[in-house]
């Protein structure tokens, strides 16, 4: 076995490339090699290292292979250097098929196994490969000076989260945010990392910045800034409502012209719109207690690892489901 593949259970189940020759190597493989692309200062997203085992696993398919590569010391992942988010690339035959950004576990998986379907008729000779260009991946150019790059967006705490003071928002915050940020700057308060999680089963967002000795100043600038910008999102959406009402009633009793031709395009619209979710009311906490810290962390590590074994178990409902129809 080479020393550059990982074995569990008997099973080699993961490839570890960190140069260009095993690199060479790797796009060799026949099959569908699913690559978690990742920079030596930032790491490889481990809180999805287990479900990639777990699937692998499973499937016990020789025509599946998953790999980290550190797009540091390989020239062909040039473009993925100096980035935070977690980047998932499949490729086959040697070349890239799609390109996902994010540790979206169902996403991933559902790719996994429509792209592996695809790749076994391909190489039975049933389907035409399509693969991407490698010109075709839209990334910005990294700059390791830039504020918004050394921003780190988690899944978890931060590695050294007892030096930092969080900042969680959840309902719709992402409608506050960008504002959010902009007064951030200019009160010269640096973010540290971002963490993206479910909280209490609601999507969260943790903002996290160097311990402040100042708590109080700080608490009440939170709460007046926060306050603002929520005022102002409340107030856009009742001046939205009355425009709506306003052009209903205006409208009231036309007769829409034929737009048979336009019909397949609006109807997407359409599902699209409804399928967003109402305003949820913004809520935020400061955290900057000690003891308020470690129970946040616990809660967050808690509520990970039960969202990984619940999509496990689906994962292995699902095909048991699939040995029941066969």
């Amino acid at each position: 076995m080479a020393e550059w593949e990982r074995k569990v259970d008997h099973l080699i189940w993961q490839i570890e490339v960190a140069s260009d020759e095993k690199w060479e190597e790797l796009i060799k493989l026949q099959g569908l090699v699913v690559v978690d692309v990742y920079s030596e200062w930032c790491g490889p997203c481990t809180a999805m290292a287990n479900y990639l085992k777990e699937i692998k696993l499973l499937l016990g398919d020789d025509l599946l292979h998953c790999a980290l590569a550190k797009a540091d010391n390989i020239s062909r992942l040039a473009k993925f250097r100096g980035r935070s988010e977690p980047t998932w690339l499949f490729l086959a035959g040697g070349e890239p098929v799609v390109l996902i950004r994010g540790a979206n576990a169902p996403l991933i998986r559902k790719t996994l196994l429509k792209e592996l379907q695809i790749e076994k008729e391909v190489l039975e000779g049933t389907r035409q490969r399509a693969s991407l260009s490698w010109d075709s991946f839209d990334l910005p150019v990294f700059k390791a000076d830039t504020e918004k790059n050394n921003q780190i967006v988690l899944t978890t705490a931060p590695d050294n989260w007892w030096e930092l003071d969080g900042l969680t928002l959840q309902g719709s915050y992402h409608l506050i945010i960008d504002k959010l940020f902009d007064a951030l700057t200019k009160r010269n308060l640096k973010i540290a990392a971002q963490s993206a999680v479910r909280l209490n089963q609601k999507d969260c967002l943790i903002l996290w910045f160097p311990s402040s000795v100042d708590y109080f100043s700080l608490d009440e600038w939170f709460d007046e800034t926060i306050e603002t910008l929520i005022a102002e999102v409340k107030l856009k959406i009742v001046l939205e409502e009355e425009m709506e009402e306003e052009l209903s009633e205006k409208t009231e009793g036309l007769e829409l012209a034929d737009t048979s031709v336009d019909s397949e395009v609006k109807s997407v619209d359409i599902e699209l719109n409804n399928g967003e979710p109402d305003y949820q009311p913004i809520e935020f906490r400061l955290i900057i207690d000690p003891d308020e810290r470690d129970d946040l962390v616990k809660r967050l590590e808690k509520e990970l690892k039960d969202s990984v074994e619940s999509e496990s178990l689906r994962m292995k409902e699902d095909d048991d489901k699939v040995v029941e129809s066969v």
